[in-house]
């Protein structure tokens, strides 16, 4: 059995029935490397499919691991009012511009947008905030002015069509805004993060975030570290389902010889989702027509909160301090 048929089973076997996206969350694989297990596991009778769902030729007894993922998976449920906003932000998506290689753009669902200020807000890190996004293909300046209570929300962003659309959508929202929308200050600039940044933009941020691709993270650290203010929160996405344990030894090597201190690391916030054409015509019939859009899912990402650290030239400075402590 190939290892990712194991975790299929494995995951199946604690967690019950599941759909594609549900396997796909749990199993930390990408669709690319989940269906054609999904069609082994099938082939050898190690997994039945039922509808929709798969599960285990034989049938478990319900485990602590399906209570775990109702408490602790962020895209089980939205309560009415967050519902509510997620329908609205699918409105205002209807004419968004299409991904542009050009500009490495990979979008993530709508509800992955949604989320990302709902964290904010969680962790304190959006009240009285100024906040700015450096790229927002995916519009999460629009759910974050939906959910309100940001002092500020700013993005920098360098594909021209997206920041003409995004300046017709608030212009739209500007006139049906709420009490504690109007409180928002708003502003869209174009600027592409692989140039220096504007000197009116140093220190400027309370919250810096970002959703780069592998290529361009490096670019996108160093603009953060330019843009936050001295106690400034720096938010990006890293570590998705598919990606080999060098690459993220990689990432966070890389982060903390930039100096920064990783204090969250929450997993499948992030969903992009499958791409027109990109699934194999054996495997379209995994994915059936969703009643949810924001389902049909290719692969996950985790959300990750870095804050300035004191830099590797204290380590050593900080190493015998801990080392000569009476405690």
């Amino acid at each position: 059995m190939s290892a990712d048929l194991a975790t299929v089973v494995r995951v199946l076997r604690g967690f019950g029935p599941a759909r594609v996206p549900d396997m796909l969350r749990r199993c930390q694989l990408a669709d690319r490397q989940l269906l054609p297990a999904l069609d082994a596991g099938l082939a050898a009778g190690r997994i039945v499919r039922d509808g929709d769902r798969y599960r285990v030729a034989e049938v478990p007894d319900p485990t602590p691991a399906q209570l775990a993922t109702e408490l602790f998976n962020p895209h089980a449920r939205l309560n009415d009012k967050a519902a509510q906003w997620l329908r609205r932000l699918h409105e205002l998506a209807a004419d968004r511009p299409s991904e542009h290689d050009e500009w490495h753009q990979r979008r993530v669902t709508l509800r992955s947008s949604l989320l990302r200020p709902l964290y904010l807000h969680y962790r304190g890190d959006a009240a009285d905030r100024d906040v700015t996004l450096i790229g927002d293909n995916d519009l999460t300046s629009v759910a974050m002015f939906l959910v309100g209570g940001f002092r500020s929300i700013r993005v920098l962003e360098a594909d021209p069509s997206v920041v003409e659309f995004l300046v017709k959508t608030f212009d739209q929202l500007d006139a049906g805004k709420t009490q504690i929308q109007a409180q928002v200050k708003v502003g869209i600039r174009e600027f592409d993060a692989r140039q220096p940044l504007p000197n009116d933009l140093y220190d400027s941020a309370d919250v810096v975030m970002c959703d780069p691709s592998r290529r361009l993270y490096r670019s996108f650290f160093a603009r953060a570290d330019e843009l936050l203010r001295d106690d400034g929160v720096f938010y990006t996405f890293v570590n998705p389902s598919h990606s080999p344990a060098t690459g993220q030894f990689i990432f966070q090597r890389d982060a903390i010889a930039a100096g920064w201190i990783l204090t969250d690391s929450i997993p499948v916030i992030n969903e992009s989702p499958v791409r027109a054409g990109r699934v194999a015509p054996q495997h379209q019939a995994h994915y059936p027509d969703p009643g949810d859009h924001d389902d049909a899912i290719s692969f996950t990402e985790s959300l990750v909160r870095f804050v300035r650290g004191p830099g590797l030239d204290a380590e050593d400075e900080i190493r015998r301090t801990i080392h000569d402590r009476a405690d």
